[in-house]
């Protein structure tokens, strides 16, 4: 188990890019653990839309890592000069060209505590509208549909392609609920 120290720890850096990856070697018992931990933007989104006849946006986006497409709802990350709430219109926009009349912020979540050092913020947009063609990256393939939330659940049920981040937003939206 690791030891509550408030001394700093040896750290490296092992990469730079989109992501910087560092090893900090922590004290434990046992003797010195090589810890690596994830560092981007510290903030990050996930929305929740939903249009005015209660239906929720889900999207199908093709995740590389896993090789394979995820459903999800739209997010990304917070840029350094907004706030989440302004990161959600945003995001909502550009990911399904949606804008929402207002959005709710729900609460926050430590998305992977053990590896990666951001807290997402979980919002719900309230009376989406299809207002652009949608503006996403070179890299982003994403469909969008919209589920009653029966439909919704079924789908998050049964489906092996869910992000884990959809399933801690609903579970914030039924707790705040």
């Amino acid at each position: 188990m690791p030891q509550e120290s408030s001394s700093s720890h040896e750290s490296r850096t092992l990469f730079e890019g989109f992501v910087t990856l560092t090893e900090e070697s922590v004290p434990t018992a046992a003797g010195p653990y090589p810890y690596v931990t994830v560092h981007t933007r510290p903030l990050s989104v996930i929305i929740l839309p939903q249009r005015s006849d209660g239906k929720w946006l889900v999207t199908k986006e093709w995740r590389h890592p896993v090789k394979r497409f995820v459903y999800s709802f739209p997010g990304g990350l917070v840029d350094d000069n907004e706030t989440p709430l302004e990161a959600s219109h945003r995001e909502l926009l550009e990911e399904t060209g949606f804008a929402a009349t207002r959005c709710t912020l729900l609460g926050t979540c430590l998305p992977l505590p053990g590896l990666l050092d951001q807290t997402m913020s979980v919002v719900l947009a309230h009376d989406v509208l299809y207002r652009q063609e949608p503006k996403t990256d070179d890299i982003e393939v994403i469909s969008y549909q919209f589920f009653s939330m029966e439909d919704l659940q079924e789908l998050f049920r049964t489906s092996h392609d869910t992000d884990a981040m959809a399933l801690a937003a609903l579970a914030l939206l039924w707790i705040k609920s």
